[in-house]
């Protein structure tokens, strides 16, 4: 029932936009995309998929043409020592798929890009005259971006460094289609308030991860913004089981769905459009995806800190390879997005664009057969994909701050010969997830820790017609002893467990190949903390 009406909705949709669509293809080739309300465009659906807590320079400072990493940076060393000399940006090595999670709150972040002794311990919390913030006192970009490795929450592992190693399909999909280099959070602040401005341009001043007293925010989002113009959408979430039991909308609803806390889903009809990611797979295979798709996963395959970034780069491949290959296409563009930088630095300091951001920069990658394919250097931030969405079909802005935002047409060529699918690095036919299992990836030097080994399909549901041979190999931190450990294990119904032993601090890499294609990784932070060097 509730596939058929989603798909009731998008013919509707699609009857809506036909004139704006009749004719497009005629248009002389080479022209830009364009910019006129109710524009002549072939995209009837945009695609988000957002991950966790990874800044521009984080993942992508060595990316070529962008602008990453400038040559000779160095930060204060953390040590006591304060004679120590100053420690440079530190890749990781192969046993490193991600780091402890940082403080990545409002404060601490404040702190790292431009250091106050208002926000230190003992604090009054508040800029005054006397521990002035330069940004926010003079209404220009005034942030050091210099605070990061001694910060005390923090310290080595905010520097740390990624790059095409641990994401082979996103680096991949960046030099194929489009990169966006000059992408923003829009608040300084955690994951939820920076969910929230991605799908409704405000978080009506809230800039924490906790409930607001009032139980809701006042704000209309996206969704409402396409129920009213007759377009359809979906929220798929990877743990997604069934709207709250009490909590139609009110409470807490789950900490990454991005319509968290607002009046949306207090309509009980209307959680139909929320579901899990299985739902998305499926409706990718049956060419029913609604006009807008704001797609998360589960935990360990967000990218979160400390779960294997690389984890949720396969899964990210999958996704995108089954839209490439799939009818619509000719007539999606997908948006890979960060929520928020996660406390690692980065080095451009974000401009002052509203009383609460821009935050760090963070990654933006966008597929499309017709985007223009490169970096793109112009100022953004995810907001920019609602601009996006009411130039494409006529709605309008939900906010000022939305209507003031790149709408991101610059990076498309809606004339030019679609581009083709590309063929990506690591796209296994299931994934291997291995975790303890409270999926904290942590573990205590010399003391057993028993692990699930299971096959995930894309839809993040475990696939219970696998059944083989599973090989682990255990990466360990350079010089340290051998880790103990099965060197396979045998899958029945998807599912298998094995005990391993870390026989030393450190960052240790999971890595697991089973059947038919089968791959995944996990790293297991043994006894480290913000200052442990990769």
């Amino acid at each position: 029932m509730r596939a058929r009406s989603r798909w009731v909705a998008s013919i509707a949709a699609a009857t809506s936009l036909a004139t704006a669509l009749v004719g497009w293809s005629t248009l002389g080739t080479g022209a830009p995309a364009a910019a006129t309300s109710g524009m002549r465009s072939p995209i009837q659906h945009v695609v988000e998929i957002m991950l966790e807590n990874h800044t521009f320079d984080n993942l992508f400072g060595s990316f070529p043409g962008a602008n990453g990493i400038p040559a000779g940076t160095e930060f204060p060393n953390p040590s006591t020592n304060y004679a120590a000399a100053p420690v440079a940006p530190i890749p990781a090595p192969a046993n490193v798929g991600d780091t402890v999670d940082l403080n990545h709150n409002r404060a601490a972040e404040i702190e790292a890009m431009d250091y106050r002794p208002a926000l230190l311990a003992g604090g009054t919390g508040y800029f005054t005259s006397a521990t002035p913030s330069n940004a926010y006192l003079t209404g220009k970009p005034g942030w050091k971006m210099n605070y990061y490795t001694t910060l005390p929450t923090n310290g080595l592992a905010s520097i740390t460094t990624f790059g095409k190693s641990v994401e082979p399909n996103l680096w991949d999909l960046a030099q194929h289609f489009v990169l966006a280099d000059n992408n923003f959070q829009p608040a300084i602040g955690p994951t939820q308030p920076n969910r929230i401005y991605a799908v409704a341009g405000t978080a009506d001043a809230w800039l924490s991860d906790s409930p607001p007293s009032s139980g809701s925010f006042p704000i209309r989002t996206v969704f409402d913004q396409l129920t009213q113009h007759g377009l359809s959408w979906g929220i798929f979430q990877g743990d997604y089981n069934g709207p709250p039991p009490t909590q139609e909308g009110n409470g807490f609803v789950t900490h990454w769905n991005p319509a968290w806390y607002t009046p949306v889903l207090q309509d009980k009809h209307l959680w139909n459009d929320v579901a899990n990611t299985s739902q998305f797979v499926a409706d990718v295979q049956n060419n029913q995806l609604p006009n807008f798709s704001f797609v998360v996963p589960t935990w360990l395959y967000s990218e979160h800190p400390p779960t294997d970034i690389q984890l949720g780069d396969a899964w990210v491949g999958q996704l995108v390879s089954m839209i490439e290959h799939s009818p619509e296409w000719k007539s999606t563009a997908i948006f890979i997005t960060y929520d928020e930088g996660g406390g690692f630095w980065d080095h451009v300091a974000p401009p002052i664009a509203q009383r609460f951001g821009y935050g760090t920069r963070t990654p933006m990658v966008v597929i499309s057969p017709w985007v223009r394919p490169g970096v793109f250097s112009k100022q953004t931030t995810d907001m920019g994909i609602l601009a996006l969405m009411d130039r494409l079909w006529g709605m309008h802005p939900l906010t000022k701050l939305v209507a003031r935002q790149n709408d991101l047409l610059g990076m498309f060529d809606f004339h030019q010969a679609p581009i083709a699918p590309v063929s990506l690095p690591d796209v296994p036919s299931d994934t291997i997830q291995v975790a303890d299992p409270a999926e904290n990836l942590a573990a205590t030097p010399g003391t057993p820790l028993v692990v699930n080994v299971e096959a995930k399909t894309a839809g993040l549901t475990t696939d219970t017609s696998v059944s083989g041979t599973v090989n682990l190999t255990v990466v360990g931190p350079s010089g340290a002893p051998s880790a103990t450990y099965p060197a396979s294990v045998d899958l029945v119904d998807g599912t298998a467990q094995a005990t391993l032993t870390f026989p030393t601090a450190g960052y240790w890499r999971v890595i697991a190949t089973g059947p038919n294609g089968a791959q995944g990784w996990s790293t297991f932070d043994v006894n480290v903390n913000d200052d442990t060097t990769p």
